[in-house]
């Protein structure tokens, strides 16, 4: 279950995403696609596994915008993670101007890193900056998500060649869901010890599509886990907003962060 305490960031982000322009009154089904995301994510990542691998995650709305992909790295090592995205490389309903603005200012590629018992490091790269946070945490969701992966059911659906690797293919399900809106489906490589390559969630009509690429079993370099050499610590988010602000108005940026006014 530890790998389960380590998800919680991801599987909010990706509940909340598709459901941004929802009433506050929906925050209940929000909680309930979160549980079930963290649940079926808990298979596809457990923390014994030692990996690198490139890899993409594609978000299909129910609001029935255009689908996000977000390509990332990840390297995994005794339930330590690294994941590497790069926001500019994104296909989202976000607009370009949007994703220069975030090039402009320095947000555009965020380093997490995160291992058990610690605050998670995020860094920002173009800027040479870090931050350490408390790992979110929603007792909600985590002991619906436990009690969601308790009760999963993995029944096999057969064989399948994803990206020239054989898996087997399994379904996840909770027999207690009736409602037909919580599907997950894995597929796990034989040629990579079993390691899950994909994983498609349907939760509350928004689709989530995790796929590894280029996998490199074995242990990462200890390097990769390593508190980035040169870079600025701000103790807060504030801390970073007020650096960035000075950063572009240094820079004559202060138009483009008003919007051309």
């Amino acid at each position: 279950m530890k790998a389960l305490r380590l998800l919680p960031l991801w599987t909010v982000l990706l509940a909340v995403w598709p459901a941004a322009a929802q009433q506050p009154q929906q925050l209940g089904a929000i909680t309930d696609k979160a549980a079930f995301l963290s649940a079926a994510m808990s298979e596809f990542l457990s923390d014994s596994r030692a990996f690198t691998a490139t890899g993409e995650l594609r978000v299909t709305s129910a609001q029935g915008e255009s689908p996000m992909t977000l390509p990332f790295t990840v390297a995994m090592l005794n339930g330590r993670m690294r994941w590497d995205l790069n926001l500019t490389q994104a296909g989202s309903p976000v607009p370009a101007e949007s994703m220069d603005l975030l090039k402009q200012i320095g947000l555009d590629r965020i380093v997490l890193l995160m291992a058990p018992n610690e605050k998670m490091l995020v860094a920002f790269p173009t800027m040479k900056a870090y931050l350490e946070q408390t790992m979110p945490k929603d007792q909600a969701i985590e002991d619906k998500a436990v009690n969601k992966l308790g009760r999963f059911v993995k029944t096999p659906l057969g064989k399948e060649t994803i990206d020239g690797h054989p898996c087997m293919k399994y379904r996840l399900s909770d027999p207690k869901d009736t409602s037909g809106k919580e599907q997950a489906v894995v597929w796990q490589a034989e040629d990579l010890n079993d390691l899950p390559i994909r994983l498609y969630v349907k939760a509350q009509d928004d689709a989530y599509d995790f796929r590894f690429k280029r996998v490199r079993m074995g242990n990462p370099d200890e390097r990769v886990f390593a508190r980035p050499v040169g870079f600025t610590k701000h103790e807060s988010t504030d801390s970073l907003m007020a650096a960035i602000m000075a950063k572009s108005l240094g820079e004559g940026g202060l138009k483009g962060l008003l919007g051309g006014q």
